[in-house]
């Protein structure tokens, strides 16, 4: 049998009389929950930033370079707020032993109401922190860096000169440096060292 508008109400309001004693546990319990979310998420997070940023901010043409190193550091520092927030708001308690009962129920409304607005700001600074990660992987994806690498090397020879060319293969399988239009064949050769142009060259 349905309940009455009246028996509803009344349900209604005794909830509302239990409130002030569970809204604080319920926060607490709330936070404790989250807390447990964000660190791992933000370890992920964290673990994925250390392994792939260094790698990636190479690849992005240089004028976002710095953008993507901006947002990486406000993905750092969004999520370590985020997270003492949470902590806060799941060590919210009141740290007077109370003997008046309306005191007592005022600091426990104090409470809830602290741990709440923790545990909010917490969750939207979690999000700007995913929002700034998620800009900083499509700023690295739509800018990459067009810069052709740099074709020309130093050959260190275990005798002879150093020679500054252009790295080719001769006819007969021999590495040889295209110097002037010429190709160099190189003999004993000890290294190859890439340089953005030949010493003794003007930009």
């Amino acid at each position: 049998m349905p309940l009455s508008d009246a028996e509803v109400a009344l349900k209604w309001e005794d909830e509302a009389q239990l409130l002030p004693f569970t809204a604080a546990d319920r926060v607490q319990t709330a936070a404790q929950t989250w807390n447990g979310y964000i660190s791992a998420l933000l370890g992920v997070v964290g673990l994925a930033g250390v392994t792939f940023v260094p790698s990636s901010v190479d690849r992005v043409a240089g004028p976002f370079r710095a953008l993507v190193l901006g947002l990486g550091a406000g993905v750092i520092l969004l999520g370590l707020l985020a997270v003492m927030c949470s902590a806060l708001a799941a060590g919210v308690s009141t740290k007077t032993i109370w003997t008046d009962g309306t005191a007592y129920r005022q600091a426990v409304k104090q409470k809830a109401e602290t741990g709440a607005q923790l545990l909010n700001s917490s969750r939207w600074l979690t999000f700007a922190a995913l929002a700034c990660l998620l800009l900083a992987a499509g700023v690295s994806t739509l800018n990459p860096d067009t810069t052709p690498a740099s074709t020309l090397v130093v050959a260190l020879q275990g005798s002879g000169p150093a020679l500054c060319g252009k790295p080719v293969t001769g006819t007969d399988g021999v590495v040889a440096l295209k110097i002037s239009g010429t190709d160099v064949p190189l003999r004993n050769l000890t290294a190859l060292l890439p340089v953005e142009r030949c010493p003794g060259t003007t930009p």
